[in-house]
Order: C-alpha cells, then structure tokens, then sequence
C-alpha cells in the first residue's frame, strides 16, 4: 500500500497545532504559578536586607518578622535557648537560627536533659529564651524571667536579672 503525501500532510499540521497548543499552556502555567509570583517577591523584597530577604524568602512573613524582633530584643551578647527540633523545625534548628540571629549565641536542651537539668545548666541573666507554642514550660520560669509577646503563640523570655527588662 502506497501512503499518499497529501492525505500525511493534514494530520502532522494537527499534530504541530496541538503540540504548539500544549506548549502555549505550558508557558502560560509556568509564568502564572512560578515566574509573576517570584517577580513580585523580589520587588517586595529588594530593599531588606539579605538576612532578612532570604528570611522571607525562605521561610516567609512571619519568621523574618519574628528574627527581627528576636534581634531587636536582645543583646548581641546574649544567650538564646531555642526550642527542640521537633516542635518547629525551623526555631530549633542551630544552624538556621544562628544564620539569622547571629552575633547572639545559641543552646539547645539536648533530647536526653529534662527542662529543669536543661535549665540548671542554661539559666544565666544573659539566656534568654524563645517561646513557641509548649515551649517552654512557663510555669517554672515565673519568677526569674518576664514574658514579651510576638504575636499570639510566639515570644521570648527575658531574665529579670537582664538591664532589658
């Protein structure tokens, strides 16, 4: 059997025209979910700095937020007791917190230390604490440390001893 070139020639031009038509969707999806969204980020974010850029940009709105304040409200010189990893991954991460808080320096509660032998090593007038949500147990931190709320589940605790109190 004899393939005619005319009866070819209809089917490739509908085969180009739904290739193009895929690509055109393609192109289009790409720019709406991807492209225009990042454009927008870089011009809400070009004049911040590239700490807290790359704070918004990788985390968003509000951990930037929440590190800038973390560093407004302490010392450089402090000590911050962040919170396990597994009660936010990114607020208890050393090396992350110490990207974005940095000169201050970091502790953790090893997993094997309960909160008071954590506290009996870490409380000094210089340690202060990042609260989220169940960390820390307040109760125990009434009476040597004040309270000062970020927002309505995140803060930090300040030692009383501390001249920023």
């Amino acid at each position: 059997m004899k393939i005619n070139r005319d009866t070819k020639l209809p089917q490739i031009r509908f085969e180009v025209v739904i290739l193009c038509l895929a690509i055109l969707i393609q192109i289009y999806l790409v720019a709406r979910s991807f492209v225009l969204p990042s454009i927008g980020l870089i011009r809400d974010t070009h004049n911040l700095t590239a700490q807290d850029r790359s704070a918004v940009i990788a985390f968003g709105d509000r951990y930037a937020e929440y590190f800038a304040w973390i560093r407004e409200n302490t010392p450089e010189n402090a000590v911050l007791l962040i919170p396990p990893a597994d009660l936010d991954e990114i607020l208890g991460h050393v090396g992350l917190m110490q990207y974005y808080l940095i000169p201050r320096r970091l502790s953790n509660c090893p997993n094997s230390q309960t909160w008071g032998e954590c506290m009996r090593i870490q409380k000094g007038e210089d340690t202060y604490i990042l609260a989220i949500e169940d960390f820390p147990p307040s109760d125990e931190l009434r009476n040597t440390y004040s309270y000062r709320s970020f927002d309505g589940s995140w803060g930090l605790y300040i030692p009383l001893m501390s001249s920023d109190s």
